[in-house]
């Protein structure tokens, strides 16, 4: 496979500075606090599954 998924403002792949400049404004758009990281979301689903009633 040649083609890319997802691909930047120059339709060249994205570079690891350029996703987190995206990141950061998005969160400070949407109000979540500076020190918080994507990979926060997984612990949080997991926490949930695992209270009592969670299927």
């Amino acid at each position: 496979m040649d083609g890319l998924l997802f691909v930047g403002p120059k339709v060249k792949p994205f570079r690891r500075s350029t996703v987190g400049r995206k990141r950061r404004a998005v969160r400070s758009k949407v109000g979540l606090p500076d020190g918080f990281r994507f990979h926060d979301l997984r612990h949080t689903g997991q926490t949930r599954t695992t209270r009592p009633g969670a299927s």
